[in-house]
């Protein structure tokens, strides 16, 4: 695979896993606001949103580092 296609195949798995991250963190948000009624839920929302992000960003970048080599 040539650099430029690898370079744009991480971007769109990037994209991927940062708009899943931010309708899991959205929908936490929603459903938290919902049973709780205070903004502690959006607080935790966003927490979650970046920690899902952060945790898969971590482990792509694990897996792609043991597939080339």
């Amino acid at each position: 695979m040539t650099k430029k296609k690898n370079l744009f195949l991480n971007l769109v798995i990037f994209t991927l896993l940062f708009l899943f991250s931010l309708i899991y963190g959205l929908s936490y948000i929603i459903i938290r606001e919902l049973k709780l009624g205070n903004h502690i839920g959006v607080i935790l929302g966003f927490i979650n949103c970046f920690s899902i992000y952060s945790f898969s960003l971590i482990l792509y970048s694990f897996l792609d580092k043991r597939k080339k080599g």
